[in-house]
């Protein structure tokens, strides 16, 4: 295996993946009393889309908006979605462990509904990009990400 490969391997291993996760579902909490509960299934979409170097760096300046974040800052930038099919469906078993991962170390809480919270006394430094993005992805529903991005959630 040659270094490249090993440095990319480790970015996606199920502890650094979990905490980025952290991060996004701050950012669905934060938001939390106006919008929905960030839901098992969304963060599958949303590691296909922040895994886009690309994307992640436009939500590095974003100001939230309940009403026009989504629109603004995904739908006027089509770029940042390319390829999304294909990120969707390679990233579904890391996602799956980081989210396991997260579960076994009592980073997440998943209830009866498939929603997930944060644990609150976790002491993960959070990445404000990736909970901008969180806040922004929490404007949509599950059913309405699965359709704009058009990609099956029964490949999960």
């Amino acid at each position: 295996m040659n270094i490249s490969k090993a440095m990319f391997l480790n970015k996606l291993s199920p502890e650094i993946v979990s905490k980025d996760l952290y991060s996004i579902l701050k950012g669905f909490e934060e938001v939390q009393r106006d919008n929905r509960k960030a839901n098992y299934f969304d963060l599958f979409i949303i590691f296909a889309f922040y895994n886009y170097k690309s994307a992640s760096e436009k939500f590095n300046r974003i100001r939230y908006n309940k009403y026009t974040s989504f629109k603004t800052n995904v739908e006027r930038n089509p770029d940042i979605f390319s390829d999304i099919n294909l990120r969707y469906s390679s990233g579904i078993e890391y996602c799956k462990n980081a989210i396991l991962y997260g579960i076994n170390k009592e980073l997440f809480l998943l209830d009866e509904n498939f929603n997930i919270y944060t644990v609150p006394t976790s002491n993960i430094s959070i990445n404000t990009s990736l909970k901008n993005i969180g806040k922004v992805f929490s404007t949509k529903t599950t059913n309405e990400l699965y359709s704009y991005f058009e990609v099956n959630i029964n490949d999960i």
